[in-house]
């Protein structure tokens, strides 16, 4: 049996998607937390190809890149690779969510330069302090809502060419996009990056709690999270 790491911060973030696909898997591996208090200061130590997080070491191999973590955490879940069409209609929907994500991100850096200017090519605040962090935060929070509120009716587009079961994102069985849906409900809910999921796209939203509430290891892990208070991201902790 090959032994896995994943190392990643205390918070959803990247890395709580491999976690649930490993669970529904039921792949074990090693689950090492990174304080993200130390994080600076450590960060060499962890072995890591590009300086960021998560990592999953299997049989001593470093694997980075989210993407490449996720999908191969689906494969060995038996969630991709079985058809080539349903991957590629999957892809379809899976490139969208994460084509809004990252125009939101950029769209709330560029925003909010000139009230919180970064340091060049990252996150970081130059002003780092905790103050600073705690009032870029509660700025990025009502923009975030905002612009996720306008965008995200895209996701229901392409679900409505790709669905053909309520219960499914593709098909009539759980899939690697299905997780993806998962992971959008909890960070709806999450104080710093939340926004109402409903109301911006219904269709995926209803498709959402169909695939958690009829699943139970996705509705345990999803319940758990929720449960233990902890937030979807960094902002306001390490940035």
């Amino acid at each position: 049996m090959s032994k896995k790491q994943l190392k990643y911060f205390d918070w959803y973030g990247r890395g709580g998607t491999i976690k649930l696909l490993f669970k529904l898997g039921n792949i074990d591996f090693e689950d090492v937390i990174v304080g993200f208090d130390t994080w600076n200061e450590k960060k060499e130590s962890y072995g890591l190809p590009l300086d960021q997080l998560p990592v999953l070491v299997v049989d001593g191999i470093t694997l980075c890149q989210t993407t490449a973590i996720e999908r191969f955490a689906a494969t060995k879940a038996g969630l991709l690779g079985k058809c080539a069409l349903t991957d590629a209609k999957g892809d379809m929907l899976f490139e969208t969510i994460s084509d809004v994500r990252k125009k939101i991100s950029v769209g709330l850096v560029g925003k909010l330069a000139a009230e919180f200017p970064t340091e060049p090519g990252t996150f970081y605040l130059k002003d780092n302090t905790q103050e600073n962090k705690d009032r870029r935060a509660a700025a990025m929070r009502e923009n975030y809502k905002k612009m996720m509120n306008e965008k995200c009716q895209a996701f229901d587009k392409i679900l409505k060419m790709i669905q053909t079961n309520k219960d499914f994102c593709i098909g009539n069985e759980l899939t690697f996009v299905d997780i993806q849906l998962v992971s959008l409900y909890i960070f709806s809910k999450d104080v710093n990056v939340g926004h109402d999921f409903e109301k911006a796209s219904p269709l995926t939203f209803k498709t959402a709690m169909n695939i958690i509430n009829k699943n139970p290891k996705i509705k345990e892990f999803v319940d758990e999270f929720q449960a233990s208070g902890k937030p979807c991201t960094g902002l306001g902790k390490l940035y």
